[in-house]
């Protein structure tokens, strides 16, 4: 069973990644957070195989929250799902401490590949 935090504060990006999620991890658990602050009090709370998190969240950013968890969490794995081109944003959020980088207009086959890779422990861009 993978264990899967998905952030992002729009709810129908979540429903829809969840949804492909689930299609291909058939016995998942897949919780949902709206910002930064809910996807601490998620990690504090239960653990979790990776986190898929969108770079451009309310309050503090994606890559705070990703500079946070690398922190105090460095052995999670950090998947960053967002809508800005990986040449724009991939090198920043891996030299913060994601593992990977796809964008959300990725066919759903990648989120699954992405989300394999990254708890492989390698790196992906998409």
């Amino acid at each position: 069973m993978i264990r899967i935090l998905l952030v992002d504060d729009h709810p129908v990006v979540r429903q829809g990644i969840r949804t492909i999620l689930l299609d291909r991890f058939k016995d998942a658990t897949v919780a949902e957070a709206g910002d930064a602050h809910g996807a601490l009090r998620e990690v504090q709370s239960s653990e979790w195989d990776v986190v898929l998190l969108d770079i451009s969240l309310p309050g503090p950013s994606g890559l705070d929250l990703i500079k946070h968890l690398q922190r105090h969490h460095p052995s999670l794995p950090l998947l960053v799902v967002s809508r800005h081109p990986a040449a724009q944003f991939a090198r920043r959020a891996r030299s913060a401490g994601a593992r990977g980088y796809l964008t959300k207009d990725s066919p759903p086959e990648e989120f699954v590949t992405a989300i394999e890779h990254t708890c492989r422990g390698r790196r992906y861009v998409g």
